[in-house]
């Protein structure tokens, strides 16, 4: 993937609902899915093509999935996962997921997505007795956005900006004991923002 001018490494994974019962009863392979195929039709569409975000690599995957699978295309659900591994600082990595519901026309109906950001390490005060409350440790956090019904038009979340955020206001929060922060995040009213329990 290009982000930017600069090549980055990616992780896709596709996991494909296909009913074979069809292929085993007759031995017939072309009722199969052949992984090998779709695999290289997925890498070689995706080489020296430069994207603006996860959000445009999954575009471009779905319209990829509609050519290489045309034959069984009519109500054919595909989950997609799409790692960016070189990630912002402070994190390991950051992920979309959704799901694709395919018309017969190829168009696809994109679901349930899914933003991640993959442990987050932020220097945080935690303690309640003054001793410790003197240095700061790393806090590992996930932090999951899940949005309905926009599909890839909408409007677009930029992880990296949350993270460098989270990451700036970690560092300028209170030492004390009785001091008390408040963080707040605008994003539209159709985002579902989750913090994962630790």
């Amino acid at each position: 993937m290009r982000d930017a001018a600069v090549e980055q490494p990616i992780s896709v994974s596709v996991c494909i609902s296909h009913d074979v019962s069809p292929a085993a009863r007759t031995d017939d392979l072309s009722l199969s899915l052949d992984y090998y195929v779709i695999a290289n039709f997925l890498r070689n569409s995706i080489q020296n093509e430069t994207f603006h975000g996860l959000r445009d690599v999954s575009r471009h995957i779905s319209s990829a999935l509609a050519d290489v699978l045309a034959d069984f295309l009519d109500g054919l659900e595909v989950h997609v996962g799409v790692v960016q591994l070189r990630s912002p600082v402070h994190t390991r990595a950051l992920r979309l997921d959704y799901l694709a519901t395919f018309r017969p026309d190829g168009s696809c109906i994109p679901k349930h997505i899914m933003h991640h950001v993959l442990d987050l390490s932020c220097p945080l005060i935690i303690g309640v007795d003054p001793q410790e409350r003197v240095y700061k440790q790393d806090v590992v956090v996930d932090l999951t956005i899940q949005s309905e019904g926009n599909g890839f038009d909408g409007e677009a979340i930029d992880l990296r900006l949350i993270t460098e955020t989270l990451y700036d206001v970690s560092k300028l929060l209170p030492t004390a004991p009785h001091q008390s922060t408040i963080i707040v995040f605008y994003y539209p009213e159709n985002y579902d923002l989750q913090l994962p329990n630790s």
